[in-house]
Protein backbone atom coordinates (compact mmCIF):
# COMPACT_ATOMS: atom_id res chain seq x y z
CA UNK A 1 0.00 0.00 0.00
CA UNK A 2 1.29 3.69 -1.14
CA UNK A 3 -0.45 6.54 0.65
CA UNK A 4 0.91 10.36 -0.83
CA UNK A 5 -0.42 13.79 1.61
CA UNK A 6 -0.60 16.14 -0.94
CA UNK A 7 -1.93 18.39 1.54
CA UNK A 8 -5.83 17.74 0.14
CA UNK A 9 -9.13 17.63 1.41
CA UNK A 10 -9.86 14.72 -1.11
CA UNK A 11 -8.80 11.19 -0.97
CA UNK A 12 -8.42 9.36 -4.58
CA UNK A 13 -7.55 5.54 -4.72
CA UNK A 14 -6.65 2.75 -7.13
CA UNK A 15 -5.27 -0.73 -6.80
CA UNK A 16 -2.19 -1.92 -8.38
CA UNK A 17 -2.38 -5.45 -8.36
CA UNK A 18 -4.40 -7.21 -11.00
CA UNK A 19 -5.37 -10.60 -12.70
CA UNK A 20 -3.83 -11.41 -16.05
CA UNK A 21 -0.21 -10.63 -17.41
CA UNK A 22 -0.07 -9.78 -20.89
CA UNK A 23 1.98 -7.78 -22.85
CA UNK A 24 -0.28 -4.48 -24.56
CA UNK A 25 -1.33 -4.49 -27.93
CA UNK A 26 -2.41 -0.75 -29.72
CA UNK A 27 -5.05 -0.31 -32.47
CA UNK A 28 -5.20 3.09 -33.48
CA UNK A 29 -7.15 4.53 -30.36
CA UNK A 30 -7.46 1.25 -28.33
CA UNK A 31 -5.20 -0.47 -26.02
CA UNK A 32 -5.61 -4.33 -25.23
CA UNK A 33 -4.02 -5.31 -21.83
CA UNK A 34 -5.25 -8.12 -18.90
CA UNK A 35 -4.01 -4.93 -16.69
CA UNK A 36 -5.98 -2.05 -17.72
CA UNK A 37 -8.01 -3.07 -14.15
CA UNK A 38 -6.82 -1.29 -12.66
CA UNK A 39 -2.91 -0.22 -14.04
CA UNK A 40 -5.15 2.16 -15.89
CA UNK A 41 -6.50 3.99 -13.01
CA UNK A 42 -3.45 4.13 -10.96
CA UNK A 43 -2.33 6.22 -14.53
CA UNK A 44 -5.17 8.16 -14.20
CA UNK A 45 -4.76 9.15 -10.85
CA UNK A 46 -0.69 9.81 -11.41
CA UNK A 47 -0.94 11.33 -14.71
CA UNK A 48 -3.86 11.35 -17.05
CA UNK A 49 -6.28 13.70 -14.64
CA UNK A 50 -3.45 16.31 -14.10
CA UNK A 51 -4.73 17.53 -17.26
CA UNK A 52 -8.24 18.22 -16.38
CA UNK A 53 -7.96 19.55 -12.86
CA UNK A 54 -5.73 21.35 -10.63
CA UNK A 55 -7.41 20.55 -7.66
CA UNK A 56 -5.26 18.63 -5.13
CA UNK A 57 -5.95 14.98 -4.35
CA UNK A 58 -4.07 12.41 -1.47
CA UNK A 59 -3.34 9.47 -3.31
CA UNK A 60 -3.76 5.84 -2.20
CA UNK A 61 -2.47 2.61 -4.23
CA UNK A 62 -3.77 -0.81 -2.31
CA UNK A 63 -2.75 -4.37 -3.42
CA UNK A 64 -4.88 -7.43 -3.47
CA UNK A 65 -8.39 -6.03 -4.22
CA UNK A 66 -8.71 -9.14 -6.91
CA UNK A 67 -8.43 -11.13 -4.19
CA UNK A 68 -11.36 -9.26 -2.15
CA UNK A 69 -8.94 -8.36 0.75
CA UNK A 70 -7.81 -4.89 -0.51
CA UNK A 71 -5.03 -3.36 1.60
CA UNK A 72 -7.11 -0.68 2.34
CA UNK A 73 -8.83 -2.35 5.11
CA UNK A 74 -5.59 -1.03 6.75
CA UNK A 75 -5.89 2.31 5.85
CA UNK A 76 -6.03 5.05 8.50
CA UNK A 77 -5.35 9.04 8.65
CA UNK A 78 -5.44 11.20 11.11
CA UNK A 79 -7.36 13.68 8.45
CA UNK A 80 -10.59 14.39 7.84
CA UNK A 81 -11.89 14.47 4.10
CA UNK A 82 -14.78 15.93 2.84
CA UNK A 83 -15.02 12.92 0.10
CA UNK A 84 -12.73 10.52 -1.94
CA UNK A 85 -12.93 8.64 -5.07
CA UNK A 86 -11.79 5.79 -6.67
CA UNK A 87 -10.96 4.99 -10.46
CA UNK A 88 -11.66 1.39 -10.52
CA UNK A 89 -14.38 0.99 -12.86
CA UNK A 90 -15.15 -0.49 -15.86
CA UNK A 91 -17.26 1.49 -18.54
CA UNK A 92 -18.02 5.90 -17.99
CA UNK A 93 -20.60 5.38 -15.23
CA UNK A 94 -19.88 5.46 -11.46
CA UNK A 95 -21.16 3.43 -8.17
CA UNK A 96 -20.83 4.20 -5.03
CA UNK A 97 -21.76 0.48 -2.66
CA UNK A 98 -22.68 1.74 0.62
CA UNK A 99 -22.03 5.56 0.19
CA UNK A 100 -25.83 5.86 -1.54
CA UNK A 101 -27.91 8.30 -0.27
CA UNK A 102 -25.71 10.87 0.52
CA UNK A 103 -24.53 14.58 -0.24
CA UNK A 104 -22.32 12.69 -2.76
CA UNK A 105 -24.87 10.86 -4.46
CA UNK A 106 -26.98 14.02 -5.20
CA UNK A 107 -24.06 15.83 -6.10
CA UNK A 108 -22.88 13.18 -8.67
CA UNK A 109 -27.06 13.15 -10.22
CA UNK A 110 -27.09 16.43 -10.62
CA UNK A 111 -23.34 16.43 -12.58
CA UNK A 112 -24.91 14.37 -15.13
CA UNK A 113 -23.34 11.57 -13.89
CA UNK A 114 -24.74 7.71 -14.36
CA UNK A 115 -24.62 5.80 -11.04
CA UNK A 116 -25.05 1.83 -11.65
CA UNK A 117 -24.87 -1.52 -9.64
CA UNK A 118 -21.21 -2.61 -8.51
CA UNK A 119 -20.12 -4.98 -5.92
CA UNK A 120 -16.57 -4.34 -4.24
CA UNK A 121 -13.17 -2.15 -4.71
CA UNK A 122 -11.22 -0.66 -2.67
CA UNK A 123 -13.26 1.78 -1.02
CA UNK A 124 -15.68 -0.77 0.73
CA UNK A 125 -13.08 -0.96 2.94
CA UNK A 126 -13.21 2.89 3.59
CA UNK A 127 -16.32 3.37 5.81
CA UNK A 128 -14.58 3.94 8.54
CA UNK A 129 -12.74 7.26 7.02
CA UNK A 130 -15.98 8.80 7.99
CA UNK A 131 -16.85 10.04 4.32
CA UNK A 132 -18.62 9.00 1.34
CA UNK A 133 -16.37 7.65 -1.78
CA UNK A 134 -17.68 6.69 -5.24
CA UNK A 135 -15.84 4.89 -7.62
CA UNK A 136 -15.93 6.55 -11.18
CA UNK A 137 -15.71 4.51 -14.44
CA UNK A 138 -11.89 4.77 -15.76
CA UNK A 139 -12.97 3.30 -19.28
CA UNK A 140 -11.84 -0.56 -19.58
CA UNK A 141 -14.28 -3.36 -20.75
CA UNK A 142 -14.00 -7.17 -20.59
CA UNK A 143 -11.90 -6.66 -17.14
CA UNK A 144 -10.09 -10.26 -15.87
CA UNK A 145 -10.00 -11.53 -19.53
CA UNK A 146 -7.41 -11.29 -21.99
CA UNK A 147 -9.85 -9.92 -24.39
CA UNK A 148 -9.59 -5.98 -21.72
CA UNK A 149 -9.54 -2.90 -23.81
CA UNK A 150 -10.44 0.25 -23.28
CA UNK A 151 -10.80 3.10 -26.04
CA UNK A 152 -8.33 6.44 -24.82
CA UNK A 153 -10.58 8.77 -26.30
CA UNK A 154 -13.54 6.98 -23.95
CA UNK A 155 -10.65 7.44 -21.45
CA UNK A 156 -9.69 11.15 -21.76
CA UNK A 157 -13.22 12.18 -21.45
CA UNK A 158 -14.44 10.20 -18.49
CA UNK A 159 -10.94 12.00 -16.83
CA UNK A 160 -12.55 15.42 -18.24
CA UNK A 161 -15.63 14.51 -16.42
CA UNK A 162 -13.91 13.38 -13.21
CA UNK A 163 -12.39 16.69 -13.07
CA UNK A 164 -14.67 19.16 -13.72
CA UNK A 165 -16.64 17.19 -10.85
CA UNK A 166 -13.79 18.04 -8.64
CA UNK A 167 -13.37 21.35 -9.45
CA UNK A 168 -17.27 22.00 -8.96
CA UNK A 169 -17.28 20.00 -5.39
CA UNK A 170 -13.71 19.21 -3.61
CA UNK A 171 -14.97 21.51 -1.36
CA UNK A 172 -18.09 20.54 -0.27
CA UNK A 173 -18.11 18.16 2.67
CA UNK A 174 -19.63 15.02 2.14
CA UNK A 175 -19.98 12.81 5.71
CA UNK A 176 -20.53 9.34 5.74
CA UNK A 177 -23.85 8.04 7.34
CA UNK A 178 -24.79 4.45 8.02
CA UNK A 179 -28.00 5.13 10.05
CA UNK A 180 -30.13 4.11 7.15
CA UNK A 181 -27.73 0.66 6.14
CA UNK A 182 -28.47 -2.82 6.39
CA UNK A 183 -27.34 -4.62 10.03
CA UNK A 184 -24.06 -6.52 8.54
CA UNK A 185 -24.03 -9.51 10.93
CA UNK A 186 -21.54 -11.00 9.16
CA UNK A 187 -18.04 -10.02 8.02
CA UNK A 188 -17.55 -7.73 4.27
CA UNK A 189 -16.29 -10.53 2.72
CA UNK A 190 -18.93 -13.32 3.51
CA UNK A 191 -21.68 -10.58 2.90
CA UNK A 192 -19.78 -9.59 -0.43
CA UNK A 193 -18.80 -13.42 -2.05
CA UNK A 194 -21.77 -15.06 -0.55
CA UNK A 195 -25.43 -14.59 -0.19
CA UNK A 196 -26.17 -17.22 1.02
CA UNK A 197 -23.54 -19.85 3.00
CA UNK A 198 -26.27 -22.93 3.04
CA UNK A 199 -25.92 -23.24 -0.98
CA UNK A 200 -24.87 -26.82 -1.65
CA UNK A 201 -24.66 -26.66 -5.47
CA UNK A 202 -21.24 -25.93 -6.83
CA UNK A 203 -20.06 -23.44 -9.74
CA UNK A 204 -17.02 -22.18 -11.04
CA UNK A 205 -15.02 -19.32 -11.95
CA UNK A 206 -14.33 -18.83 -15.48
CA UNK A 207 -11.09 -16.45 -15.99
CA UNK A 208 -7.96 -18.01 -16.47
CA UNK A 209 -5.94 -16.16 -13.36
CA UNK A 210 -4.04 -18.22 -11.55
CA UNK A 211 -3.97 -18.69 -7.65
CA UNK A 212 -1.59 -21.29 -5.42
CA UNK A 213 -0.90 -22.58 -8.56
CA UNK A 214 -4.41 -23.38 -9.49
CA UNK A 215 -6.80 -22.13 -11.99
CA UNK A 216 -9.11 -20.10 -10.98
CA UNK A 217 -11.43 -21.50 -12.88
CA UNK A 218 -10.89 -24.84 -11.52
CA UNK A 219 -12.34 -23.91 -8.17
CA UNK A 220 -15.27 -25.08 -6.81
CA UNK A 221 -17.73 -22.26 -5.17
CA UNK A 222 -20.96 -22.13 -3.94
CA UNK A 223 -23.89 -22.38 -6.46
CA UNK A 224 -25.18 -19.26 -4.21
CA UNK A 225 -22.12 -17.26 -4.62
CA UNK A 226 -22.04 -14.31 -7.02
CA UNK A 227 -18.70 -13.22 -7.03
CA UNK A 228 -15.58 -15.32 -7.10
CA UNK A 229 -13.58 -14.83 -3.83
CA UNK A 230 -10.05 -15.37 -5.90
CA UNK A 231 -9.85 -12.91 -8.70
CA UNK A 232 -13.33 -11.26 -7.75
CA UNK A 233 -15.06 -12.03 -11.16
CA UNK A 234 -18.88 -12.59 -11.59
CA UNK A 235 -20.02 -15.88 -11.17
Amino acid sequence: MVYQDNGADILAVAHLDHVLKQLPLFSGDTIQCGQLDDRLGVWGLLHGLRKYTDTKYDILLCDSEEIGQSTAQYFTSAKQYNWGFELDRAGTDCVLYDYAGGALERRLRNSGWTIGNGAFSDISYLTNAGCDFVNFGIGYHAQHTTECFANMSDVEQQLEHVGSFLDKYAGEPAPYDDSWKYDDTYNHNDGYYNDNNNGAARKYCTCDAIYDNMFCRTMQHDYSWKYCPYCAGEL
